[in-house]
């Protein structure tokens, strides 16, 4: 069994992959979220591609719209500070990675210093979802950085503090309730 992944949890946790940070930029500076959905799409190795699933309601998801371009990079577990800064609060509400150690990649793009590793990508095609879209790109450089250990959101809720976790179920049930209408499901019988 793999150890990062909880034994009795739900098991579609079991398809999260670990907690990325994509990051791109516009006119506003740079901007970055917390995604539990970047995955490999391809398996040709001089061609990497990877699948990054962004909602709607995010100004990270407006950006890489525009841009076209995008970071991803990977949380380890030296890493949970960012969890609050960059995934309970929108950028919509003001810029949120004021006092974080970052740098920008040649796009632009922010890459976070301590990071397991991160990939630069460019958007190939965009499928909306709905509720929000799913970008297939290109990885135009990539690199790993740390062996450390890769965050999972599975294992990482029950231990965060509980201020953290009262934050997280109150913005994910806002969140809930603001996408279901607006997701492609199966047609009603």
């Amino acid at each position: 069994m793999d150890a990062d992944r909880p034994a009795n949890g739900p098991i579609l946790s079991l398809f999260s992959t670990p907690l990325t940070l994509i990051g791109c930029s516009g006119d506003d500076g740079p901007n970055a979220q917390v995604s539990v959905s970047t995955y490999g799409a391809g398996v040709v190795p001089d061609q990497p591609r990877l699948i990054t699933a962004l909602y709607k309601a995010n100004a990270t998801h407006d950006l890489v719209m525009t841009k076209g371009s995008f970071t991803i990079c990977v949380l380890c577990e030296a890493q949970i500070d960012l969890i609050p800064a960059l995934g309970f609060v929108s950028s919509h509400a003001g810029p949120k990675l004021e006092g974080l150690d970052f740098h920008l990649t040649p796009n632009g793009n922010p890459v976070f210093e301590g990071s397991l590793g991160w990939a630069e990508c460019e958007v190939i095609e965009a499928f909306d979802m709905g509720d929000g879209t799913a970008f297939l790109s290109a990885v135009l450089h990539h690199e790993r950085l740390t062996n450390a250990t890769p965050l999972y959101w599975s294992r990482l809720l029950p231990q965060l503090p509980q201020e953290w976790q009262q934050r997280w179920a109150e913005k994910i049930a806002r969140d809930i309730e603001r996408y279901r209408p607006m997701m492609h499901w199966l047609p009603a019988d």
